[in-house]
């Protein structure tokens, strides 16, 4: 059993006693308090089952990855669902997914390949699992929160985190990769949900400002940290661009930055090859249900055309029993004897990231030093 995952089940052992849970989850911070000993039973199962190396059938997964829209307006270089289609998860079938899953959860995860935000009940979905007892986060391309009302909706929710797409200092280098994006509407999104904060007395949800680093913007990555400080935000973060075979690999030269250090891989002889041979033990089929928005569950974000896909709701049945299904248990069998048969596993980011979830910088801005 490794150091970490010791710190982990001693954690657990405190919020027995303390009843709070006190977590990160990409690098970003959660407290749960008045935690059910339900979800601690969930969540020391499953870190116990992984610590020990092994991969039992699932009882209730401890993360939900919800798709809240499938829409975008934006059409982002090397993003393979850039094309601004897709539909909205009906609140029904996200309250059905929270009522059989959420007193055991711990995180729900709200983000998938389009903009959550399209999505009109979106706040609604994230007071749903707030109300739950469960930590919330997800991730805007900041093109939609533009008014007061707006803002203040979003705070009240009771979201923990958010994280907000800044690629550029500049509209030229920001419009780059965020093609149809305007940076403006990104600070003002910034600044409203600050104002909101301030108004309505939260301190959450925290806003970490995300630069997908780029040959564009490298040169104005701290010109991104001066903005994003001026402008409220608790968090810069960095992170490599990933870029998937059923991309558009055509155009990674394009976007590949030049510094080594914020390349996620290396590139030989005009070829791009993997910059580590980092063994990623990946645990997710085990802990996390991703759920599409029109209820097809789907074993990892990245098989975003559902090539793999493990059962409909309601078509076929409740989530869990989706969850637990002879397609999913299926797929967990051949997952541990080998998993690069799967196209998506074979191109999977995380194989290559420097950090946690290829995050290779992380800027602290409220009081805290550099990380």
């Amino acid at each position: 059993m490794s150091m970490k995952s010791t710190a982990k089940i001693r954690g657990f052992a405190r919020a027995l006693v303390t009843r709070t849970l006190e977590y990160e989850f990409e690098r970003m911070p959660y407290r749960l308090e008045n935690i059910s000993n339900t979800k601690l039973l969930a969540l020391f199962r499953q870190e116990f089952n992984c610590a020990r190396r092994v991969s039992k059938e699932p009882w209730y997964p401890v993360q939900l990855q919800i798709e809240p829209s499938a829409a975008c307006t934006l059409h982002c270089n090397l993003c393979p669902a850039g094309s601004g289609a897709g539909g909205i998860m009906p609140f029904s079938t996200f309250r059905a997914l929270i009522d059989e899953v959420g007193d055991h959860a711990i995180t729900a995860v709200f983000w998938l390949w389009g903009e959550p935000f399209v999505n009109p009940k979106f706040p609604d979905m994230i007071a749903y699992a707030h109300s739950k007892n469960m930590g919330t986060v997800t991730s805007t391309n900041g093109q939609h929160i533009q008014t007061k009302e707006e803002a203040e909706r979003l705070v009240a929710s009771g979201l923990d985190n958010i994280f907000v797409a800044v690629d550029g200092a500049t509209q030229e280098s920001y419009g780059r990769y965020r093609i149809g994006g305007e940076l403006q509407k990104v600070i003002r999104c910034t600044d409203l949900i600050r104002q909101a904060k301030e108004s309505l007395g939260s301190s959450t949800p925290r806003v970490n400002v995300r630069t997908v680093v780029t040959k564009a913007n490298e040169h104005e990555l701290s010109d991104i940290e001066r903005m994003a400080r001026q402008h409220g935000a608790d968090v810069v973060s960095r992170k490599t661009a990933a870029v998937l075979d059923y991309a558009r690999t055509d155009r990674e030269d394009q976007f590949a930055p030049d510094t080594v250090f914020y390349r996620r891989y290396e590139y030989r002889d005009g070829r791009r090859v993997r910059k580590t041979a980092r063994n990623y033990r990946c645990r997710r089929i085990f802990k996390r249900v991703t759920a599409r928005w029109d209820g097809t569950v789907i074993p990892c974000e990245f098989d975003h055309n559902g090539i793999s896909a493990l059962g409909k709701y309601p078509e076929d049945g409740s989530f869990m029993d989706i969850w637990k299904g002879d397609k999913a248990r299926a797929f967990r069998r051949q997952f541990l004897i080998n998993r690069m048969v799967n196209p998506f596993c074979m191109d999977c980011p995380l194989r290559d990231r420097l950090q946690s979830e290829c995050t290779i910088e992380v800027l602290r801005l409220r009081g805290q030093e550099s990380t």
